[in-house]
């Protein structure tokens, strides 16, 4: 009997409260058609011997049916199991009738099976109301507490994915700033700078969700003089964007720096033939086009970048990081968050 021990008070309340109210349904209805005397013994025999009864055989089938045949059965995907067994207790329920309700319940005999046919369905149109009413409660339980283990579990899985931006972005960035060194120290100080107001960036940020995208554009502007800085200008970067439009949305935090990232990465450019990126706004997605112009061979790419912010956009968004290849250029759609 341990599944009554896990039935908790306020199923326990319902029960109670759709007894009483039953028990007076019924009593005073008969109470009424018989006219009798408030508190004879016929009403005391009404009251007691059968409304009672009438009460604790409905609320009995109840339990058994919604506690224990549907976690037991039907939850479990053993329908033919739990349609046969909630048939049988409304089955007994009808056999018991004539011994425990003499004077209300009419004979099995002599028509056996019409009797028992339609006492099922009597019992089970009796209890349908309780039953759904607990299967409803039960049901919103579980799916509150299925959103609570989902938010959490997107929750634990979104500070994975953050925690490996960070070294991501720093190993990327040491490779420059270790090639700047040897060739201009004073453009590495500044780089330096430039890397460490990065930083500082992605520090701040590291456990935001989303930020502000003007505040993801300042950022940007900063990376995008690292990327001028090291391949003099051979990725040069458009924007046909303002603040006023991106006042209004919001983006994970250094995401617009990993697509910027990947196209330097993963793209050939020449001093006779750079690779041009233009960015924009386009129904509530940052669209990132460059001329596609894939290296045969990409060297340290940890290939950890693109994913994981497609794993945090569907994460925060629901919706997909989109990419496409069209007449040589390669652009992706990002999708905002947009303010409310």
């Amino acid at each position: 009997m341990k599944w009554l021990r896990n039935i908790d008070r306020s199923d326990w309340l319902i029960l109670g409260i759709y007894g009483f109210i039953i028990l007076n349904l019924q009593f005073w209805g008969e109470w009424l058609e018989e006219d009798w005397d408030f508190w004879s013994k016929d009403t005391r025999y009404l009251f007691f011997n059968i409304c009672c009864v009438e009460v604790v055989k409905q609320l009995t089938m109840v339990v058994l049916i919604v506690f224990y045949v549907v976690p037991a059965y039907f939850n479990k995907k053993r329908y033919a199991v739990a349609f046969g067994l909630i048939i049988l207790i409304l089955l007994i329920a009808r056999i018991v009738d004539p011994y425990i309700l003499p004077y209300t319940s009419e004979p099995l005999q002599p028509d056996l099976a019409a009797n028992l046919f339609w006492g099922i369905l009597n019992n089970g149109e009796t209890i349908s109301f309780p039953c759904f009413l607990l299967l409803a409660k039960s049901f919103y339980q579980s799916q509150v507490a299925m959103l609570a283990l989902q938010k959490e579990q997107k929750e634990t899985e979104l500070k994975v994915l953050q925690a490996q931006v960070d070294p991501h972005f720093l190993f990327n960035n040491l490779n420059i700033l270790d090639i700047l060194i040897e060739r201009d120290p004073q453009r590495a100080r500044e780089f330096t700078r430039k890397l460490s107001s990065l930083y500082r960036y992605m520090i701040r940020h590291k456990d935001d969700e989303i930020v502000p995208l003007t505040t993801e554009w300042a950022f940007c502007q900063d990376y995008i003089y690292l990327i001028t800085q090291r391949f003099n200008g051979l990725f040069p970067v458009e924007s046909s964007i303002d603040e006023a439009e991106m006042d209004q949305y919001f983006i994970p935090p250094a995401s617009l720096q990993t697509l910027l990232e990947n196209i330097t990465k993963h793209n050939a450019a020449l001093p006779q033939s750079p690779v041009h990126t233009r960015i924009e706004i386009a129904d509530d997605y940052l669209m990132v086009s460059n001329e596609f112009r894939p290296k045969k061979e990409v060297q340290d790419s940890t290939g950890t970048g693109l994913r994981n912010l497609a794993a945090r956009i569907a994460l925060l968004t629901d919706k997909q990081l989109e990419y496409r290849i069209d007449n040589e250029m390669f652009t992706v759609q990002l999708p905002l968050v947009k303010q409310i």
